[in-house]
């Protein structure tokens, strides 16, 4: 199996379920947040993601948020959530993702990652060998021209994992296209 190409894909992280991570023997979920939950300038939580948080915790599945972003932005969008966070993550290493299981107490294996970009989270729970990593959509991309490369690059793989689960490639957004907010996201 290729290192890049996630195991699965999912058009915002809602769709993600307690029960779909439990049928697969995962016991808990690392979680990205920019652009994975939040846009990056989104400072707080909604409460749609406080609501599916809350659905995932009181099904038993464990959270942990591994960050690259600074510890200032983190420590204030998880000021509420009283499970281990890591910023400052350095991904693709996967130091911090091993970190986080051994805070959980979790062989890697029972632990699923769930991020928006193939070359950081996917590449990271690979190497720190989790049992499932998941991929969503960006919410809302940068379009400054290393972001624009970093996705060009990324669609072959992306491409990859749609055509073995028999889905249709997301249609590449214009500028035109893209949303202004991402409430329909959530």
């Amino acid at each position: 199996m290729c290192k890049l190409v996630p195991d699965g894909y999912f058009p915002t992280y809602r769709q993600l379920t307690p029960d779909y991570l439990i049928s697969r023997g995962i016991r808990a979920l690392v979680l990205d947040v920019d652009n994975t939950l939040a846009p990056y300038e989104q400072p707080d939580p909604d409460p749609a993601l406080l609501s599916w948080l809350r659905d995932m915790r009181q099904s038993g599945v464990a959270l942990a948020v591994v960050s690259n972003n600074h510890s200032d932005r983190i420590a204030r969008f998880t000021r509420d959530f009283d499970f281990p966070i890591i910023a400052g993550a350095s991904k693709p290493l996967p130091k911090s993702f091993k970190k986080a299981t051994e805070i959980l107490g979790l062989p890697p294996r029972s632990v699923a990652a769930i991020g928006d970009q193939i070359y950081t989270d996917v590449l990271a729970a690979r190497w720190a060998r989790f049992g499932l990593v998941v991929v969503v959509p960006p919410i809302r991309d940068k379009r400054d021209a290393f972001t624009r490369f970093k996705r060009l690059c990324e669609r072959p793989v992306m491409r990859r994992l749609f055509r073995r689960e028999g889905i249709a490639m997301p249609p590449k957004q214009n500028k035109k296209e893209k949303r202004s907010d991402h409430s329909d996201r959530t």
